[in-house]
């Protein structure tokens, strides 16, 4: 048996040496256009390409889906956060009021799963509400512009992220980690006291 699986991911931030032969600018430090998250549940006051938003994926053909933006990212529960758009220095605040979710309810088809997300219809400018999540931990942010006009709505969508494993201890389904310690520097999962038969075969 295994007495213990661990899971550990560190991230550390540093000051770049100053680049060579372009005058030392710092590019990380510059702001270009584009979605950006951004609040106090950040953890900064500053909108540079470490809260920048990338292009959505359609998760089963892997293709980019155009109007859709997503971000992982830590925010701290009880704080405020919006998503903003940068145009040449110019911001605008995208939110949303977010209601909790039960994604079997959400799918087109019946899945086979508890997960809950919180989900609000988009809502531009100046009267975007500020959006929360209840606990701190890692989340998944989707902003969908509705674009090809097939969702009900525009939306903002915050999934909480459940690191697990799944294998030949629990008949390859789902068992979460425990979250030892989840902040924007160092996120940590555990499980301990898991029983494995021989040469069995496990994910995370």
């Amino acid at each position: 048996s295994i007495s213990a699986l661990a899971l550990m991911f560190v991230a550390t931030s540093c000051e770049p040496e100053e680049n060579q032969g372009n005058g030392g600018v710092n590019f990380d430090e510059i702001t270009l256009d584009g979605f950006y998250v951004y609040g106090e549940a950040t953890g900064s006051e500053d909108i540079t390409a470490d809260y920048a938003m990338a292009a959505g994926l359609n998760e089963v053909s892997q293709s980019k889906r155009g109007g859709m933006y997503e971000k992982y990212i830590v925010l701290e529960g009880g704080k405020e956060f919006y998503l903003v758009l940068n145009e040449a220095g110019n911001y605008t605040n995208y939110g949303a009021e977010l209601k909790d979710y039960d994604v079997k309810e959400l799918a087109d088809n019946p899945v086979d799963t508890n997960t809950v997300v919180k989900r609000g219809e988009l809502i531009v400018g100046n009267d975007a509400p500020a959006m929360k999540v209840d606990k701190t931990g890692l989340y998944h942010i989707v902003l969908d512009l509705n674009l090809e006009g097939d969702l009900l709505y525009p939306q903002i969508v915050v999934a909480d992220v459940q690191w697990g494993v799944r294998g030949a201890m629990n008949g390859w389904g789902f068992t979460a980690f425990d979250a030892v310690e989840v902040n924007a520097e160092t996120m940590t999962w555990k499980m301990e006291n898991v029983d494995m038969p021989a040469n069995g075969e496990f994910k995370f």
